[in-house]
């Protein structure tokens, strides 16, 4: 779930931290690069912290299930996937990565906001009672030309170490950055108020066959046959093509044992732009991987 690659020089040494999501969220990964550097230059011990999993939907908080159609479906689409009696193999999901891989491009492009600026940004931000993702999903819509995003959130108050994703209609019309931003953050409250809404994806996939969930991406990109695969990737998660625009931001961190960071989103099959976002000793860093 996690490797830790290292290249140094005579001044200072790069590391490339390639974490699988089930390890914990963006900004556990954050703060592992943290303690890392912190251990590395000051020999400062990281605590200990016990791993708790989400076990069931018993801990997500109230009114966080689905509601009774979508549980419905589920569970019919659940029987369908037994009645096949077939599971991916890592093998096989390992060879199909690479397949795929070989045959769909990515181009990443990164953009640098330097401390000044942001912090311009800041003040901007804290006038107006918005967030720095507030508007950055604003030049998004603007740039992008689209209604819809979808935005990864923090749910630590809920959940240690987890997040979840939304996804979020912008009916503003207006063109200016922080009167559109002003609008999507009460979009967003309002979204991220509701538990069911919020905990959405993670219901999903607690009331899903794990079997059916690990055969939903390469059954819609025909590297597996299976109708109750197919179902899942294509018609519920969307899978089947790039269409999608998404943003990941990690957050803000200080550390004077790191120069600066990166986050490099991961590519998606089903999302056509994933802008991955930090924040290190007050510059920002964003960067894009999108499906070409």
């Amino acid at each position: 779930l996690l490797k830790v690659y290292s290249f140094t020089d005579t001044e200072k040494m790069t590391v490339l931290f390639m974490a699988h999501h089930l390890l914990g969220d963006g900004r556990c990964i954050l703060n592992i690069a943290s303690e890392f550097a912190d251990c590395y230059t000051d020999k400062i011990m990281p605590n200990y912290v016990e791993e708790h999993l989400i076990q069931s939907l018993d801990d997500l908080p109230d009114k966080s299930d689905l509601p009774l159609i979508s549980k419905l479906l589920i569970h019919n689409v659940n029987s369908k996937w037994k009645k096949e009696g077939r599971l991916v193999d890592y093998q096989s999901y390992s060879d199909f990565v690479k397949i795929y891989s070989e045959s769909h491009n990515i181009e990443y492009k990164e953009h640098m906001i330097t401390s000044n600026t942001y912090q311009d940004m800041m003040k901007s931000c804290k006038e107006n009672d918005i967030s720095v993702n507030d508007v950055l999903m604003a030049h998004m819509y603007n740039k992008l030309r689209t209604k819809k995003l979808i935005i990864a959130v923090d749910i630590r108050k809920h959940l240690s170490c987890y997040a979840t994703a939304v996804s979020i209609i912008s009916k503003s019309k207006t063109s200016d950055i922080y009167k559109k931003a002003k609008e999507i953050h009460q979009f967003v409250k309002k979204k991220v108020g509701n538990n069911r809404q919020l905990m959405l994806v993670l219901s999903c996939y607690l009331n899903m066959n794990p079997g059916l969930l690990d055969a939903a991406a390469i059954s819609a990109l025909n590297g597996f046959d299976s109708k109750a695969g197919a179902f899942v990737g294509v018609g519920m998660f969307g899978m089947a093509k790039p269409e999608s625009y998404s943003l990941t931001n990690l957050g803000k961190i200080e550390n004077d044992n790191i120069i600066s960071a990166m986050f490099i989103p991961p590519a998606s099959p089903a999302v056509k732009m994933t802008v991955g976002v930090v924040t290190v000793n007050n510059t920002m860093r964003i960067c894009t991987s999108e499906n070409v």
